[in-house]
């Protein structure tokens, strides 16, 4: 994935109906766009890092699949890891309608690995562990395979 390929999914995303915001991280960065107020770019940026971390350390373990959803009180937060260790999350506003942007913006996200990783990027994943969340209360976590 290109720096305009990153570029270019997080805005088109951020402006979707109902995207509070986005973001993406990969080997060598990570980039977040945010559409409200509420949720700071450097909040988002720290939120993908945890998550992403979270995530490596899941898989590590062998307990966990690709694709993740929070549903909270007053939102939502889906997210996909690459095969490649590209990391990306879409924060929506609590909508179920909205469920249907997040799956299409993460299966965009996810398909642009096929069209410019290579194999060697495609086997790299890195991270380390401990950050807090905290942009919604109460939360329901579903894991899954992609």
């Amino acid at each position: 994935m290109t720096q305009n390929d990153l570029q270019s999914w997080l805005e088109q995303t951020s402006l979707q109906p109902g995207v509070l915001a986005c973001g993406v991280k990969t080997s060598q960065s990570a980039a977040v766009k945010s559409a409200d107020p509420l949720f700071p770019e450097r909040r988002v940026k720290e939120l993908l890092q945890a998550l992403s971390e979270i995530g490596l350390t899941l898989r590590q373990d062998h307990l966990a699949g690709g694709r993740w959803r929070w549903l909270f009180e007053n939102g939502q937060i889906h997210s996909i890891r690459r095969r490649d260790g590209a990391f990306a999350l879409v924060i929506l506003a609590n909508d179920t309608v909205m469920t249907s942007i997040a799956d299409i913006a993460l299966a965009e996200f996810s398909s642009m690995a096929a069209d410019s990783a290579g194999e060697d990027e495609r086997e790299s994943t890195n991270g380390s562990r401990n950050n807090q969340i905290g942009f919604f209360s109460k939360s329901t976590t579903e894991i899954s395979d992609v």
